[in-house]
């Protein structure tokens, strides 16, 4: 009897299916999908934002290998968000005729990427190392720090995927094509965030959600919005999203400074051994992040010590008249105008101590 139960309980929740799809179901459902994606894409092209490339991994492991076909004395940028703000590919490129490659990670420290540049032979160029105190001295608690290890460990492995080839390729052929293939700009979810009615609560850290402000070029270029760029009072969010950032890193404490600096000797006496060079540079800050940034990593303690321990050229933009007066966006990145002013400057700054023709 109890079998005769369980066959009548079973049979009661199967769902009637049809014995075939329609092919006016199947049309409609196409149809539906065609109105809604072409809604989007006129959508998009209204917007006309810049092509925008997502932020993964695949877009560095790209750029990493990319450096197979580049010359033994490539120009390359490493270190972390400021960078890719601030070292701007198209002018270095229109200033020098050289094209940089660039490999700055957002919240990653700058040595993991230095000692894979040692680690390969062939390399003999020059890399433009910019140190962010909070992020290249911290220690390895938050994961964001962790992912420039993986990245590097991924591009060990994706060079012989054949997923990892073709995705690539599909990215950089359908993101210009197509202008809703915007995840950032268009995702509902990421917008229910932004415009989530209810406030936080007094007193607790603004959470590490990165609106869209800025976009990502296929060099890893981030370039912010002409409309955040416009906005006090988003500027003033992403603030405090930087001082929760701040806040957050100083909770895990600081990196051990004689293994740090060990790191990047040694590196840069591999890469210096084979006729590469290595400058290091310390971007424009501003406002409270500045305060709390010199009151926990003063220069002296950290990116002096680096430089000395190195003997590489230190360009600090305090030591500078003509990036003293340069200021970023948010407190911590500049914007796009600024970040090309920074590029120009600090090539004649490296012009004249010598480092670039």
């Amino acid at each position: 009897m109890s079998d005769n139960v369980s066959k009548i309980d079973h049979q009661s929740l199967e769902r009637p299916l049809p014995e075939k799809a329609g092919k006016r179901l199947l049309l409609t459902v196409i149809g539906i999908l065609a109105v809604l994606l072409t809604g989007m894409e006129i959508k998009a092209r209204q917007d006309n934002y810049p092509i925008h490339y997502p932020f993964s991994s695949d877009m560095w492991v790209g750029q990493w290998h990319r450096l197979d076909d580049l010359p033994e004395d490539q120009t390359v940028f490493v270190g972390a968000s400021r960078v890719r703000h601030g070292f701007v590919v198209n002018e270095w490129e229109k200033q020098t005729k050289i094209r940089p490659l660039n490999l700055a990670w957002p919240g990653s420290p700058a040595g993991p990427v230095l000692t894979a540049l040692a680690a390969r032979e062939d390399f003999k160029g020059t890399v433009i190392c910019g140190l962010t105190s909070y992020v290249a001295f911290a220690n390895d608690g938050p994961p964001w720090m962790s992912w420039i290890g993986q990245n590097i460990r991924q591009s060990k492995v994706q060079r012989w995927s054949l997923a990892f080839h073709m995705s690539h390729a599909a990215q950089h052929f359908i993101r210009p094509r197509v202008k809703f293939i915007n995840d950032a700009a268009y995702s509902p979810i990421s917008n229910m965030f932004d415009g989530f009615p209810i406030a936080d609560r007094p007193g607790m850290q603004a959470p590490l959600i990165f609106r869209f402000i800025s976009t990502i070029d296929a060099d890893l270029q981030d370039r912010y919005l002409d409309s955040f760029e416009q906005d006090a009072e988003l500027q003033e969010a992403m603030c405090q999203v930087g001082l929760s950032l701040l806040s957050r890193m100083l909770y895990f404490g600081k990196c051990d400074m004689e293994q740090r600096i060990t790191e990047y000797k040694k590196a840069v006496d591999r890469i210096e051994g084979r006729g590469g060079k290595v400058v290091f540079v310390h971007l424009p800050s501003d406002g409270r992040l500045k305060k709390l940034v010199d009151e926990h990593f003063p220069r002296e303690q950290y990116f002096d010590r680096v430089v000395n321990a190195t003997g590489c050229l230190g360009v600090h933009y305090l030591d500078y008249p003509e990036l003293r007066n340069i200021k970023p966006v948010e407190e911590s990145h500049l914007s796009k105008a600024d970040g090309i002013l920074f590029t120009q400057k600090l090539i004649e700054i490296l012009r004249r101590e010598g480092v670039i023709e």
